[in-house]
């Protein structure tokens, strides 16, 4: 029986997650059989959890409909999305568990909907029970409020967040977004942001080179910037998380670039949809409000 409780099949061993060895015996026992990588490791970690009887401690929520959830983000982490919440700040996280430790992620959400607690390396998670008990049917699919929902409330020192309506509960702010990268073990964090005070061209250029050198760059925008009704409105200060999740491109006054958002992996900035029109420099900076970036 492997230590996370799968048994091994004469076809394949399933390595332990997150570099651990197997011990000395277990090497010697079976030195032929080849490892699963990562992603399929957490295919089977999935598949063991829908197997297993009974409900979680999520009431509301089915066992089978966060196994359907786990399977779709393990072959596609950008669909992990906050929805209408305020959950930004934990899509940003969560999506890059997902995308770059996916044996961790499953556990992180199977372990949380059967225990109530998990841990993401010195990262403690732990819900209240206000939030276990809300039913986000039809608002948020499960697997995403477990995973954001619970990281949100458990680091939140005086408001709860109980439900997909509690804006300013769900608010990440840049010293959280930095705390949370440290404590899942990245080594090299910078957060070079304002929660007020617009960004100039410096710090977008400084976040596009750290996302040619294998950074994951988080960008603290107002969400004006992702709509081509509003992109030219400005902000008073930063409304949300995105992933930035391609170069950015500066040319003839404008700028352009794909972050990962609601969802979308590659939404693209300015806004294609009807209404569109190049995002200016000074516009841009009218909704930027800097990065937090991460590298281990």
């Amino acid at each position: 029986m492997h230590p996370l409780g799968i048994a091994h099949s004469a076809a394949f061993a399933i390595a332990p997650p997150l570099g651990l060895r197997a011990p000395p015996m277990a090497r010697a026992i079976q030195p032929t059989l080849p490892l699963l990588p990562p992603r399929e490791q957490a295919r089977a970690l999935v598949a063991d959890f829908a197997g297993r009887a009974g409900g979680g401690v999520f009431p509301h929520i089915h066992r089978a409909a966060v196994a359907q959830g786990l399977r779709a983000r393990l072959d596609q982490p950008s669909l992990i999305s906050q929805e209408q919440s305020s959950l930004c700040g934990p899509a940003a996280l969560v999506f890059n568990l997902a995308t770059n430790d996916p044996v961790h992620y499953a556990q992180y959400v199977m372990d949380l909907y059967e225990k109530g607690s998990a841990d993401i390396r010195r990262l403690h998670v732990k819900p209240g029970s206000d939030l276990r008990a809300y039913d986000p049917t039809g608002l948020i699919d499960p697997a995403d409020w477990i995973a954001l929902a619970s990281l949100r409330d458990s680091e939140n020192w005086f408001f709860d967040y109980q439900s997909v309506d509690d804006e300013f509960a769900g608010i990440t702010l840049p010293s959280d977004m930095e705390s949370w990268f440290k404590k899942i073990g990245y080594g090299k964090v910078i957060n070079d942001t304002n929660l007020i005070s617009d960004k100039d061209e410096a710090n977008i250029r400084a976040a596009d080179r750290l996302y040619k050198d294998d950074y994951w760059v988080c960008l603290f925008i107002n969400d004006n910037m992702l709509t081509a009704a509003k992109q030219d409105q400005g902000s008073m200060t930063a409304s949300h998380w995105v992933v930035l999740n391609s170069p950015v491109t500066i040319a003839g006054g404008n700028i352009s670039f794909d972050v990962f958002t609601w969802g979308q992996g590659h939404r693209q900035v300015p806004d294609p949809g009807r209404g569109s029109h190049p995002l200016t420099l000074a516009h841009f900076f009218d909704v930027y409000y800097g990065y937090v970036a991460a590298k281990y």
